[in-house]
């Protein structure tokens, strides 16, 4: 299965291409090395984004965004990890 954070970022291009040329593309396609996706652009992944957007805003203003992830292994590879009070061990 995507990870839901490709399934993200493939909606935002979806939602640029929407933009940028005034009309919504019908899906986009995820590709990995060994398997590719159709992923419908529809107003639930739209929603979805728009939702991700905010608390993304949210946090910006509030000055703090928690970590979202609770592998230890993704953390020890993060490039913001020197920098990071919520580092997993």
């Amino acid at each position: 299965q995507p990870y839901p954070s490709d399934l993200m970022q493939l909606a935002a291009y979806c939602l640029l291409v929407e933009e940028s040329f005034g009309r919504a593309p019908r899906y986009g396609i995820l590709r990995y090395a060994d398997q590719s996706w159709k992923i419908p652009w529809d107003d639930q992944r739209r929603a979805a984004l728009l939702a991700t957007l905010g608390a993304m805003d949210d946090a910006e203003q509030r000055g703090r965004a928690t970590r979202s992830h609770e592998q230890p292994a993704r953390c020890r590879g993060c490039g913001q990890r020197v920098h990071c009070d919520q580092a997993l061990g």
